[in-house]
């Protein structure tokens, strides 16, 4: 069994921006709300293994329930800045920055980034993967926000994320060099899982 013991906390607030600075996993909240109109605690997220699941990929339950959960309590009433796709991406890293300081991603041995794409499985969540100067950019076949997969001259590996109407932006990157490729693949399905819930929201928002 893997437990995890988690405690989001996100704060709403209309007047605060968030930051497209880049961001690291040290970095101890997402710092966008300065007062709160949403609260919400996310704990004891259990995950009982399965046999049908392969070992590899024990944390996507878990990643999934908490991203899924968090998508589903945000009010998107409280992003102004910016077109929809700047507002999904700003509510989609206030998930991100929740999973990478709140969950208990195992340590292991990075792997290469084909080694992630292998866990992910990308064409069976209709996602593609498009080769980079430095690793692989990853999003879903119909349009999306992106991720990106790359690596440096040191070895270090770097999962860095851009919204989708503005790929020329520098992104909000996390290293993911201690991270095995399994918990880093199950950390990005997670992710765009959300993303496609917020998708939705924004839009309904948009058109109602």
């Amino acid at each position: 069994m893997i437990g995890l013991s988690v405690k989001l906390v996100i704060f709403f607030h209309s007047n605060v921006l968030v930051s497209m600075q880049e961001v690291t996993q040290k970095q101890r909240s997402c710092n966008i709300f300065k007062s709160s109109s949403v609260f919400m605690t996310i704990r004891n997220l259990l995950h009982e293994s399965s046999t049908n699941m392969k070992p590899s990929m024990k944390l996507l339950k878990p990643a999934t329930e908490w991203a899924v959960s968090a998508a589903k309590a945000i009010d998107v009433n409280v992003f102004h800045t910016g077109d929809i796709y700047q507002r999904i991406f700003q509510a989609w890293m206030c998930i991100a920055a929740g999973i990478f300081e709140n969950m208990d991603i195992p340590l292991s041995a990075c792997g290469e980034i084909e080694d992630i794409i292998d866990c992910l499985q990308p064409s069976r969540r209709r996602m593609r993967v498009e080769p980079t100067e430095n690793g692989c950019c990853i999003e879903y076949k119909r349009g999306s926000d992106r991720a990106h997969l790359s690596s440096n001259n040191d070895g270090a590996k770097f999962l860095t994320f851009k919204p989708y109407s503005h790929v020329l932006e520098k992104g909000i990157s996390y290293d993911i060099s201690c991270y095995g490729p399994d918990s880093v693949a199950a950390v990005i399905a997670a992710l765009f899982k959300a993303n496609r819930i917020l998708e939705e929201k924004f839009q309904r928002q948009l058109y109602r």
